[in-house]
């Protein structure tokens, strides 16, 4: 499995991959990868050759972004997506529904960050020496068709 992140993560992707750590090492059969690029489309794309020159066939992209550079780099080299590859990215930017096939994607609840953030921001406003505050919202996973099930060898 390869994990595509930028080479300078703000911290939220940082807690994206350490979750994502977390969960892989659970599990003593999967290896992975971590594959540093820019954080864009073209990132994305760069990755791929990494990728390819190795033996994972999983790919988690940090955001949708890199994601759609993946499927470029992939296609590119005459792969395809999911039989050879399985691809999920990180946002569910609208992109991801016009993408072939569609990605399949963890999705943030965008509308509640923001008005979480506004209350949260108020709050300050209103009590500047409030003690810091942090909370998380939950995600989902969006199952679209860029993956498939493991074989078993």
């Amino acid at each position: 499995m390869a994990v595509v992140v930028p080479n300078h993560m703000t911290s939220n992707i940082a807690k994206r991959l350490k979750g994502f750590q977390e969960v892989v090492n659970g599990h003593r059969s999967v290896t992975s990868l971590l594959v540093t690029t820019t954080l864009s489309k073209e990132g994305g794309y760069l990755a791929t050759s990494e990728i390819l020159a190795s033996e994972a066939t999983a790919i988690f992209a940090v955001n949708d972004e890199l994601a759609i550079g993946l499927y470029r780099g992939i296609n590119e080299a005459g792969k395809r997506i999911p039989i050879d590859y399985s691809v999920i990215g990180y946002d569910n930017i609208d992109m991801c529904e016009y993408m072939e096939p569609k990605l399949t994607t963890i999705s943030q609840p965008i509308f509640e960050l923001g008005e979480t953030v506004a209350h949260l921001l108020l709050e300050r406003i209103e009590q500047p020496n409030k003690q810091w505050e942090e909370k998380m919202l939950p995600v989902h996973l969006v199952k679209r068709f860029s993956t498939r099930g493991l074989t078993k060898k």
